[in-house]
């Protein structure tokens, strides 16, 4: 808490007492220089509340190079987080970009001169199946990367990427596409039984898949739906 220091300036007879202006960030509330708090900002003793930001950022970062998926949601109610930062006399905005790549996290100060929010850095921190961080830049709360890139890992036909690879590292894991299995031992996926049945499950909790091709020899086949 601080208190105002009232200057007493004599200029003759048109003398007179003026306040000293709080300092940036503060702001007087019943003669004490109060912090501005979180969602204003404060100078010249007047408190201003932070406009809102109404940028569409999801278009804007979506026209530049990435693209969005339609169900794209922001990580806060309300689209962003109003609120200070360290910059107690300075608006941003504070947001988490869905995209198809990932998430990044994005600070977008507000520029009162030219009364608008701007954002120019992205802080990958989550990378989607088929996608990995890259470019490791700190740690604070999160482990921030400069990009999130597509793996580009040789998989078998008819598989698909099911997660994330290790940061820095080209290594997606995958999994068969439906209606296919991956062998035992084998880096490939097959195609299963298209009769309505795919699993053969024993009494003893065992379970096998059955193939639409014969993979064994000898083999045990199963007739099911007129198909075998």
């Amino acid at each position: 808490m601080r208190f105002l220091l009232f200057v007493f300036l004599f200029l003759g007879a048109h003398g007179g007492a003026l306040a000293a202006l709080c300092d940036d960030g503060y702001y007087p509330v019943g003669g004490v220089c109060t912090e501005c708090g979180y969602g204003y900002y404060c100078r010249d003793d007047i408190r201003n509340k932070c406009p809102d930001d109404t940028t569409d950022w999801i278009g804007i970062f979506g026209a530049n190079g990435h693209t969005v998926p339609a169900i794209a949601t922001w990580a806060e109610s309300g689209n962003v987080r109003y609120t200070t930062c360290w910059l107690i006399t300075q608006c941003r905005s504070m947001l988490d970009v869905y995209m198809t790549g990932g998430t990044f996290h994005t600070e977008c100060p507000y520029n009162v001169s030219r009364g608008d929010y701007y954002c120019d850095s992205k802080l990958w921190y989550q990378a989607n199946p088929g996608y990995y961080l890259s470019g490791y830049w700190w740690s604070s709360y999160e482990d921030w990367y400069y990009y999130v890139k597509p793996c580009t890992n040789a998989i078998p036909e008819y598989s698909h990427y099911s997660g994330a690879g290790t940061p820095n590292t080209n290594d997606c894991p995958w999994e068969c596409d439906n209606g296919y299995a991956q062998p035992v031992g084998r880096n490939e996926c097959l195609p299963l039984c298209a009769a309505g049945i795919t699993t053969l499950n024993t009494s003893t909790g065992l379970k096998y898949n059955l193939w639409q091709d014969r993979q064994t020899v000898p083999s045990l086949v199963v007739q099911y739906n007129r198909m075998m």
